[in-house]
């Protein structure tokens, strides 16, 4: 669904090959240079935003609580779901929108940062996100750097559950044409 963010939307694809050009001037992805690819990181997150791979995470609670002056005793199952809070207006401006623009500060949106987390928090985070977002991160910046991406599908992705993830029921379509 990344692709497809980025193929769907030209102007955000010429700023991303922008910045890549300017970052890597035609040699390779190192942790030095990978560090100054912000609008790219900023790329990712934005479409794990709007397509995230699973909707939320849940927890047991190990101690009582109180959430918006509820009382939530120890031993409850509580479900955090992300998906509906990434699309959440009051959250978001224009959460349908793929702006990856919003992220390059979000201390001026405090709320955003805790309502997307797609490999979960604390002690209990993925522990392969490192992993998972420089291979992002990696293979973006060759692909963009490569080929501009074009969007051949006629309708947005219909997305569906597949057990705990989300996918589209229909491939997405997508051209590469070598720059």
């Amino acid at each position: 669904m990344l692709l497809y963010c980025i193929a769907n939307n030209p102007h955000v694809q010429e700023k991303l090959y922008s910045e890549i050009n300017e970052v890597l001037q035609g040699g390779r992805v190192t942790v030095d240079k990978l560090k100054d690819l912000r609008y790219l990181k900023c790329c990712v997150k934005e479409s794990s935003r709007m397509f995230m791979t699973v909707p939320g995470t849940s927890r047991i609670l190990d101690h009582d609580i109180v959430i918006n002056g509820y009382n939530v005793p120890k031993g409850t199952y509580i479900n955090m779901c992300f998906q509906v809070m990434c699309r959440d207006p009051e959250i978001f401006e224009e959460p349908n929108e793929y702006r990856p623009e919003r992220w390059l500060d979000v201390r001026k949106a405090p709320d955003m940062a805790f309502s997307h987390l797609p490999f979960g928090f604390g002690p209990r985070s993925c522990v392969g996100r490192r992993l998972v977002d420089q291979e992002m991160y990696i293979l973006l910046a060759n692909l963009v750097s490569k080929f501009r991406m074009e969007n051949l599908c006629d309708s947005d992705p219909d997305l569906k559950w597949f057990g705990i993830n989300v996918t589209s029921s229909e491939p997405v379509r997508l051209a590469f044409h070598e720059r």
